[in-house]
C-alpha cells in the first residue's frame, strides 16, 4: 500500500449494534487508489463515513430523497469555505443492505463494499447517475477504480 499523506483524513464510525464492514486502513487505501482518477483529491480533503443500520438508513433515504426504503448507499456533499478538514461530506452505508446485497449478487462482501465506497466519494465529488451520460461516467470511473483494486467490473 503506497503511503497516505497524513493530512487526509477519513473519518470511520458505526451506530450502535451495527457492524462495521471493514478497517478504516483498507478504506484508506480505497482512497489513494481514488486519488489517482481524480485531480480534486490531489489536495488535503477528508471523507466521514458512519455504517448504519436499515431503519436508520430508511429514515434518512425517506428525509432526504423522499423514498420509504433503506438503500445501501447515501451520500451528502459539503462545500464550505472554512472547513480546515476540507471535508468532500458525508457518506452513510447500510451494513445489512450491503451484506445482503453481495449474498444476492455472489459477490464478496468486502468487493461490494469497495463498490459501494467508491460510489458515494464519487457523489461527493460532483458526479450523478440521473441521465444516461452521466451515469455512464460515473460507471465507468467506477469500474476503472475497482479494477486497480482488484474487483471485477460490479455492472
Amino acid at each position: 500500500m503506497e503511503k497516505v499523506s497524513e493530512q487526509k483524513k477519513l473519518f470511520l464510525d458505526t451506530e450502535k449494534k451495527t457492524i462495521t464492514l471493514v478497517d478504516e486502513l483498507t478504506m484508506v487505501s480505497w482512497l489513494v487508489v481514488l486519488e489517482k482518477y481524480i485531480e480534486s483529491l490531489n489536495d488535503t480533503y477528508s471523507v466521514s463515513v458512519k455504517f448504519v443500520s436499515s431503519s436508520t438508513m430508511e429514515q434518512l433515504n425517506n428525509k432526504f430523497l423522499n423514498k420509504s426504503a433503506p438503500t445501501n448507499v447515501l451520500a451528502f456533499p459539503i462545500k464550505t469555505d472554512n472547513d480546515p478538514l476540507q471535508s468532500l461530506g458525508d457518506i452513510a452505508i447500510c451494513s445489512e443492505l450491503v451484506i445482503e446485497e453481495a449474498k444476492e449478487q455472489g459477490k464478496k462482501v468486502e468487493d461490494h463494499l469497495a463498490h459501494l465506497f467508491v460510489h458515494g466519494v464519487l457523489h461527493l465529488l460532483g458526479y450523478r447517475h440521473a441521465s444516461s451520460p452521466d451515469s455512464k461516467e460515473m460507471e465507468l470511473m467506477e469500474i476503472k477504480i475497482l479494477s486497480e483494486l482488484g474487483i471485477g467490473n460490479p455492472y
